[in-house]
């Protein structure tokens, strides 16, 4: 069986390995009430916004880009890493999404894990 993320790079390898949104999809926080958060379904920069016509927070997401990452200090080794982990978090927690993609791409997943460090 052939991993569908070999051949990918970037983003785009960070996006076929994140696990699915919910639960178990990565969350960095970047300070002011604002967390990066990767899934299957993309990359956001998600805040809590405070309405003052509205009782109650609300939040928004909003898709961003590598250069947006990088003006947060975010390295893609790092996001790599931690995308890597999450995946491997939800395969372990019942997300038959993740088990298959982490079967499917245990080669690929283990090379990356060994580039990591242990604060990644």
């Amino acid at each position: 069986m052939s991993c569908r993320c070999r051949g990918k790079e970037g983003l785009e390898l960070i996006l076929c390995l994140a696990p699915p949104p919910g639960d178990h999809e990565i969350s960095i926080d970047i300070g002011k009430g604002r967390e990066v958060v990767i899934n299957s379904t993309g990359i956001y920069v998600r805040a809590i916004v405070s309405d003052d016509y509205l009782p109650f927070i609300r939040t928004t997401s909003l898709a961003v880009s590598e250069i947006t990452l990088k003006k947060f200090g975010l390295k893609y080794e790092d996001l790599l890493c931690k995308t890597v982990r999450g995946l491997l978090e939800a395969s372990n927690h019942g997300s038959e999404t993740a088990a298959t993609l982490v079967k499917e791409c245990s080669d690929m997943i283990t090379s990356i894990l060994s580039n990591c460090g242990e604060g990644d």
